[in-house]
């Protein structure tokens, strides 16, 4: 007989009475855990497009995988950035040891030194620099900018446990808050680092 794992729940779930309401609610895991995740992140984005400061002409992008060990995120895509093609936008991002936003490269940023000797990326970067709080700002291959919203926001690893979390208005509104307090004072300099990196080879 196999054994059993020592979790009390565990215990309460297999009991006989309770087994087959188990069996039948684990038939719909997957088409849960897609409606927890599709409802975080409905709300997050409709909440930044509504925010007052918001700016038309984003296009916008989510990812949401079904496996708790990939990145989770939503991408705000400036005005005149192709889909292919070197240039950067705005995206926020969740996995198990982070959730926050930054600038990330439209392409993975090979020549990674080459792209930030770029005058117009050099301004847009000591606009940054500016900027404080919980940050990473040394660029790599896949941001130019990063900011920490919350460190290890999951629990035991599980994304969906979190999505379905009973976040308030207030917790959507401060993410909008601080989505476009960042967007505004360097969307300009996006813009123009954008024509530098589409035209660059790198």
């Amino acid at each position: 007989m196999p054994k059993s794992p020592d979790s009390p729940i565990f215990q309460f779930l297999t009991q006989k009475e309770n087994l087959p309401a188990v069996l039948e609610v684990a038939r719909y895991t997957q088409e849960i855990r897609e409606y927890v995740a599709e409802r975080f992140w409905n709300s997050l984005e409709e909440v930044i497009r509504k925010n007052p400061k918001a700016k038309d002409g984003f296009s916008w992008e989510r990812r949401l995988p079904d496996r708790s060990d990939r990145e989770f995120f939503l991408i705000a895509r400036p005005p005149a950035l192709p889909v292919k093609g070197q240039g950067l936008r705005y995206r926020i991002e969740t996995a198990a040891d982070y959730f926050g936003f930054g600038l990330n490269w439209n392409e993975d940023a090979r020549q990674i030194e080459k792209l930030c000797q770029l005058q117009s990326v050099k301004t847009l970067q000591a606009k940054l620099k500016e900027r404080s709080g919980d940050i990473d700002p040394k660029p790599n291959t896949y941001w130019l900018w990063w900011e920490y919203w919350q460190r290890n926001p999951y629990t035991d690893s599980d994304p969906w446990s979190w999505f379905a979390s009973d976040f308030d208005d207030r917790f959507f509104s401060d993410k909008a808050e601080r989505f476009w307090d960042f967007v505004l004072p360097i969307h300009p300099l996006v813009l123009e680092a954008n024509k530098a990196l589409s035209r660059s080879r790198a």
